[in-house]
């Protein structure tokens, strides 16, 4: 007779499938570097002069700039590419009120471990115009991956001379977007 039990002290019984998984990588960014709110402050309302405000921890204009980092982690196995972009997605307002501002982002040095080419808009300010999608790294088409982090240095609103302010607090969004194609 020939029976597929084995006994309990055979080695062989004591084995358990093991489950092995496959998976690609992925592209992921820690948007938890940048920061949740820009404070530029409170001010005297005029209408004459430009201003140019920087975005501080507390809105006072003497302290510590607000900054933030751009961390992109690419995992991934085989061709692929990526980009991070980001959209002032309003103009500024109070109500009903807008403000012609200008939002610029003052980038600082791109570090990477990619041993393929990104492109980014390192040791430059990009301006943000309202609806306009702005590519801030690109990684073309390889099949490395690794790090890319880049700095935000500074944030910084400037306003025209001779624009219309009503008293209140304006605000608009900034949406942050990173999009992969394997």
């Amino acid at each position: 007779l020939w029976s597929s039990a084995l006994p309990e002290n055979d080695v062989a019984a004591k084995l358990k499938l093991s489950p092995i998984y496959f998976d690609f990588g992925q592209v992921t960014w820690q948007d938890q570097l940048l920061p949740e709110q820009l404070n530029f402050g409170r001010h005297l309302l005029q209408t004459k002069d430009a201003e140019e405000w920087i975005a501080t921890l507390d809105g006072q204009q003497q302290s510590i700039w607000q900054t933030g980092k751009i961390l992109v982690e690419d995992t991934t196995v085989g061709e692929n590419s990526w980009q991070l972009s980001v959209q002032q997605v309003g103009e500024w307002q109070n109500g009903a009120s807008l403000l012609p501002a200008q939002l610029f982002l003052h980038f600082g040095n791109l570090i990477t471990t990619l041993p393929s080419e990104v492109l980014s808009v390192s040791n430059d300010e990009v301006f943000l115009e309202a609806g306009l999608q702005q590519t801030l790294l690109e990684k073309m088409s390889s099949p490395s991956n690794g790090t890319v982090e880049l700095d935000i240095q500074q944030f910084r609103l400037n306003i025209a001379a001779d624009t219309l302010k009503v008293t209140g607090q304006y605000q608009t969004e900034l949406n942050w977007t990173l999009t992969y194609a394997p």
